[in-house]
């Protein structure tokens, strides 16, 4: 099963990952493989004060992405996550499993935060493949 284009290409990711409602997620530099490396800038619309940098562990297009993440604000380490998605058949369409691991540098706000910038990313990349 080959990635869906809208969910592997940087530009289309950018329009279901942003975290909560009134910010934006850009892209500064994408490269989705084993051993590939992305960054990331995401924040309120118009003050992407957050950046992430994402390390690629194993990637195997439409069945598995292992990758770390940092989050930053400037200097400042806020966030480490070790995330694993699993993409299988289901008897209509896929399932994916998240396996997500975080360790926080500011305490519990940075655990809720990432869970729930996952979760309305994920939310919206469902509206997206199964328009209502």
């Amino acid at each position: 099963m080959e990635p869906l284009p809208e969910v592997s290409h940087a530009t289309e990711r950018e329009s279901w990952s942003p975290p909560f409602e009134g910010s934006e997620v850009r892209s500064d530099r994408t490269d989705v493989r084993t051993g590939g490396a992305e960054t990331s800038r995401c924040g309120p619309v118009g003050d992407l004060k957050w950046r992430m940098d994402v390390a690629y562990h194993r990637v195997e297009p439409g069945r598995h992405i292992c990758f770390t993440e940092t989050l930053w604000e400037g200097e400042i380490l806020l966030t480490v996550a070790q995330s694993t998605f699993e993409i299988s058949t289901a008897s209509e369409g896929c399932r994916l499993r998240l396996t997500d691991q975080v360790a926080s540098y500011i305490g519990r706000e940075g655990i809720d935060g990432h869970k729930a910038g996952y979760a309305r990313a994920l939310k919206n990349l469902a509206a997206m493949l199964v328009p209502a």
